[in-house]
């Protein structure tokens, strides 16, 4: 996140967000183009520090259908949350 950062900033452009993420996680998460897709049209602002560093973690953690993300005891920033029910209605469990 440092790297995509200009001086001062304490947040990430989401559009430098997304194109990191598309470098770093392509092949590694399976909802890569879901998870772009959101932030794109729904939640479309900066992208915070903790969300960056958990974004990996998440794509590592996740099951396909969404099914072992318990979001009433998530621990996850709430785009991750925002974004689990986002796909938990568009892809089929």
């Amino acid at each position: 996140m440092g790297h995509g950062r200009q001086d001062g900033q304490k947040v990430l452009d989401l559009q430098t967000a997304i194109q990191l993420w598309r470098m770093l996680l392509e092949g590694r998460f399976d909802h890569l183009d879901l998870w772009c897709e959101y932030l794109e049209k729904v939640y479309n602002k900066a992208i915070t520090k903790d969300t960056w560093q958990l974004t990996l973690e998440f794509s590592q953690t996740v099951n396909e259908d969404f099914s072992n993300i318990d979001l009433e005891n998530s621990a996850w920033p709430v785009v991750i949350d925002e974004f689990v029910e986002y796909c938990r209605a568009k892809v089929p469990s």
